[in-house]
């Protein structure tokens, strides 16, 4: 029998993403900021595997899920002077839990930019704040956008109880992410 559980992971960078900062050389802003949604996935009893969503929306299911193999990956989209860099550097987990207290990690996160976008395992993985992972040099739009991709383990099973999975439930932990104007 298959049971369902709806994932979304937030990818929240604790609401800095719509304001501006100035920062030496220059001001950055944030824009076009999008959480990333799993959908829902299926399971059965023993389910146990990682859930891999990459930076352009393709999921890869563990043994004993599924679901319909396409997500949306999370993004933000950054804004400074034409041809300055800027450095991203951002923590390599997070926490989803759903109303009843249940937790799923997200043991890995990736970013990659425009460019780079691929399946999960072709970003640069995420290892601390302070340790950059990706540089763009800043130009105009798209081009400017980082793209997220995470890994959910599910290798322990799906957490008992009812509702959405997500980061910024009560006792979730959401994703960090360091943009350091150059």
């Amino acid at each position: 029998m298959k049971k369902q559980i709806k994932l979304l992971v937030l990818s929240a960078i604790c609401g800095v993403m719509s304001a501006q900062f100035a920062a030496a050389g220059g001001m950055i802003s944030f824009s076009n900021v999008v959480d990333s949604a799993y959908g829902t996935i299926d399971y059965v009893a023993g389910a146990n595997g990682n859930i891999d969503m990459g930076a352009n929306g393709a999921i890869a299911y563990g043994p004993g899920y599924s679901g319909t193999g396409v997500g949306v990956p999370g993004r933000f989209q950054i804004g400074g002077g034409f041809f300055n860099r800027v450095d991203i550097s951002c923590n390599p987990t997070a926490v989803m839990t759903n109303s009843a207290g249940s937790a799923l990690l997200i043991s890995e996160v990736e970013v990659s930019s425009v460019f780079g976008t691929g399946p999960f395992g072709t970003g640069a993985t995420c290892n601390g704040i302070g340790n950059t992972v990706l540089s763009i040099t800043l130009f105009f739009g798209v081009y400017n956008t980082v793209l997220i991709g995470t890994r959910i383990d599910g290798t322990g099973g799906i957490p008992i109880g009812p509702g959405y999975y997500a980061t910024d439930n009560p006792g979730g932990t959401s994703m960090l992410f360091d943009v350091v104007y150059q």
